[in-house]
């Protein structure tokens, strides 16, 4: 199974290839604008490719690992004949040999009949030979594919159809100097509306795979370098490449008939699929990649031991162009998307060469190519630049395989003209550029970052170099600093609080894959101890602000004094900047002025209260406020209970305020006489019946006789007459009075008797 989190390393090829791929990598534009089909590396570390103008001139150039021009080389048909007319050449029909000679083939049609040329250069851009071929009865363009055998021969392998549409596949050996070595001429009866895909293998071997037009079925044959028949199968699949890889062969193709039909009228689906056989060709495994679309354009390379899988798919106006590596087992190990900048164009992996020359690059579009080739050197790792991670999965497909046998093909006899073919060689240079990944590229979200190594106690850390924007959500791990975690896109506000060496990696999730990147940060030792607080400024009184620090070297204030003591008088924002040897510590001192109004209170007037209901006294305080009490009372609301000063002294910050009272303490219990007698007989003396005393007012009196009747109704006194009319007989009367004391504000009852006399 694809392992969706891809971890340190390959971040680190990415990141190293976004810094540092400028001076690796380059593009190149040919000077007509054509197009780049073929590539070699040279033992030389030299590259080679080939591009076609738009007059059908072949150009081969040859630049060094820098892309600095070494040479370039034109050809192009001198004889002028109306009826001839050259095809456009094709990709990988080349070869670079061992000698550094590069030889490629083209074709072309004279008179009805399909031809070919050979040419040989030397590594120094100079015609060696050029040889012209044809086949006496061959009528549709052939595509001629090269190889090198022993003794520095070349072999040219050719399908084509003869004049019957027989299905014909011609073979010729060249000597080094182009001379015949030896020719067949197979026709292929049982196949005869088939395409021929011709590979040599990394055992020697040679492969040919034909494709049915009809159906999704191709033949594989496999044959020695003398072309003696091995083996074959027939498989349900539409097979293009095959590669032998560790005692292994693989092929690549899809599961639709071989048509871009499909494409252009938007009907049909194919899913590309990999199989693996041993090298008795039997079927180890067979797994189809998770990726839909209507056509497929696919080929094979090696990359020590896995296969390198190039997928150009389309879907109807829209491209898709993947790279994927796969191993031995059938797994994914790892998958990328090219990625652009429009909707119709797409960087096009035209090919890996090796660990040299890791990938090149062509921009393609649905209608056309743009002519720019990337070289990616010198790394595999390197396409992270270009490449834009895309987390595919890989499943078991049953595709059937049959044994074939191919030994009945018939040799045919066929005439075979060779003949010399001059060509004019002229010199056209070409645009080199020096390409930059962000700036020629679209971006694409990857977990990137960078920030400064060093950091100090308290300074805020900050990320540059972000590039990871569009991303479906990110992950951040910023251990021992304010923030730990964090989901946003660039993180702020972060600090650290202890000196220490800590980590921080970053995952971005984005195409179902989850890459990360981690960095180490060391924070070192604040300079002081001081941070930023606020300091209040009593009245009438200054501060004097000392940041002496061991190990400072320097102070420096914002009004430019040095001395690390400040005097300060006035509110406002004092700053100074401590500096030691490895850190700059700069502290803000907010000095304002006191508010008293945190801790003022007003005790009130003097006064004077009872014994009996003393006097509250609740003054309020700022919470982190501190108070004191004359007489070391330790509440701060208190009850007054003894006559006295009293003095509250509060503090906040640093400022004080007090206030004081004085308050007087005396029983408020009423004295009330209640006479047992009294004589109304107006002598002056005792002639009504009341209560005597001082602070209270009679709230309710009533009194009764001796059989309960009620004789008197008032708060005025009784002057012993019934209600107030007749005079009350000689004798003993109850009362019922109910006193308020006016200074306590409370009611009391008083209940007794009263002698009525004359």
């Amino acid at each position: 199974m694809y392992k969706n989190i891809k971890y340190l390393w390959t971040v680190i090829l990415i990141y190293c290839c976004l810094f540092y791929c400028q001076g690796q990598s380059f593009s190149i534009e040919s000077d007509d604008k054509s197009r780049i089909n073929a590539y070699f590396l040279s033992t030389e570390n030299n590259l080679y490719f080939t591009t076609e103008s738009a007059q059908k001139s072949i150009f081969i150039h040859k630049i060094d690992s820098a892309g600095n021009g070494l040479w370039s080389t034109e050809f192009k048909e001198i004889r002028a004949r109306n009826n001839s007319l050259f095809e456009k050449h094709r990709s990988n029909k080349h070869v670079l040999t061992e000698s550094n000679d590069f030889c490629f083939a083209r074709n072309y049609i004279e008179d009805d009949s399909s031809r070919f040329q050979v040419f040989r250069l030397s590594s120094s851009g100079e015609s060696i030979w050029s040889k012209g071929f044809k086949y006496s009865d061959a009528k549709t363009i052939s595509h001629p594919t090269l190889f090198e055998l022993e003794n520095k021969k070349i072999r040219v392998i050719s399908s084509f159809k003869n004049v019957s549409k027989s299905n014909i596949i011609a073979v010729i050996d060249l000597n080094e100097d182009g001379s015949l070595f030896e020719s067949q001429t197979f026709r292929d009866e049982y196949l005869p509306n088939s395409k021929v895909h011709e590979t040599k293998l990394s055992n020697s071997n040679l492969a040919l795979i034909k494709n049915l037009d009809d159906e999704p079925r191709s033949i594989i044959s496999i044959y020695t370098n003398s072309l003696n028949f091995i083996d074959g199968l027939s498989i349900e699949a539409n097979l293009t490449d095959i590669v032998f890889n560790n005692g292994k062969y693989y092929t690549l193709g899809n599961t639709s008939n071989y048509s871009i039909n499909n494409f252009l009228n938007d009907d049909g689906t194919s899913f590309p699929i990999v199989l693996c056989f041993d090298e008795e060709l039997n079927l180890i495994w067979s797994r189809k990649i998770d990726l839909l679309a209507q056509w497929f354009n696919t080929s094979f390379n090696i990359l020590g031991n896995n296969i390198i899988l190039k997928l150009k798919g389309a879907n109807k106006y829209k491209n898709v162009e993947f790279l994927i590596t796969i191993n031995a087992n059938g797994d994914i190990e790892d998958s990328h998307r090219f990625t652009s900048n429009t909707l119709f164009s797409t960087f096009q992996p035209v090919g890996l060469i090796n660990k040299n020359v890791a990938m090149i690059l062509q921009t393609d579009t649905l209608v056309g190519s743009s002519k720019k080739m990337i070289r990616i050197g010198e790394d595999f790792g390197e396409i992270g630049c270009y490449l834009d991670d895309f987390c595919l999965n890989i499943e078991d497909v049953s595709v059937d395989v049959a044994e074939e046998n191919h030994q009945d093909l018939r040799e045919i006899f066929a005439k075979l003209d060779t003949f010399s073919f001059q060509n004019e060689i002229e010199f056209s240079g070409f645009e080199k550029k020096i390409a930059s990944c962000i700036d020629n590229f679209p971006a694409f979200p990857v977990p990137i970052f960078s920030h400064t190594d060093t950091i100090c106690v308290n300074d805020p850390l900050v990320f540059e170099n972000l590039q990871n924007n569009g991303a479906d959500s990110v992950q951040w791990s910023i251990a021992g600093s304010s923030i730990e975690q964090s989901n946003q896109l660039n993180p702020s506000g972060i600090v650290y609080l202890e000196e220490g060496n800590y980590n921080i990696a970053q995952t971005v999730y984005q195409n179902g894959c989850a890459n990360s990147y981690e960095s180490t940060i060391t924070v070192l030792k604040a300079v002081s101890d001081f941070a930023d607080y606020t300091i209040a400024l009593c009245s009438d009184s200054t501060i004097l602000l000392d940041v002496e620090t061991e190990d400072a070297i320097s102070y420096l204030w914002d009004d430019g004094t040095t001395s690390p003591e400040k005097l300060i008088s006035t509110p406002g924002i004092r700053t100074v900047e401590i500096n030691n040897e490895s850190c700059t510590q700069k502290i803000n001192f907010n000095v304002e002025a006191f508010d008293y109004s945190l801790i003022e209170n007003n005790l009130g007037s003097d006064t004077t209260t009872c014994l009996e209901a003393p006097l509250l006294l609740q003054p309020t305080l700022h919470e982190n406020g501190t108070f004191i009490w004359s007489d070391d009372e330790e509440q701060l609301e208190r009850y007054i209970v003894e006559t006295g000063y009293y003095e509250l002294k509060t503090s906040l910050n640093g400022c004080s305020t007090s206030s004081e009272i004085f308050v007087e303490v005396d029983s408020c219990l009423n004295k009330i006489y209640i006479p047992n007698s009294f004589s109304p007989n107006a002598d002056g003396v005792n002639d009504v019946f009341h209560p005597l005393g001082d602070d209270f007012q009679i709230v309710d009196f009533k009194v009764f006789d001796r059989w309960g009747n009620l004789v008197h109704e008032d708060i005025m006194p009784w002057t012993g007459s019934r209600l107030g009319r007749d005079k009350c007989p000689l004798g003993v009367y109850v009362y019922v009075l109910n006193v308020r004391n006016n200074r306590l504000n409370v009611n009391k009852l008083f209940k007794g008797s009263v002698t009525l006399l004359y």
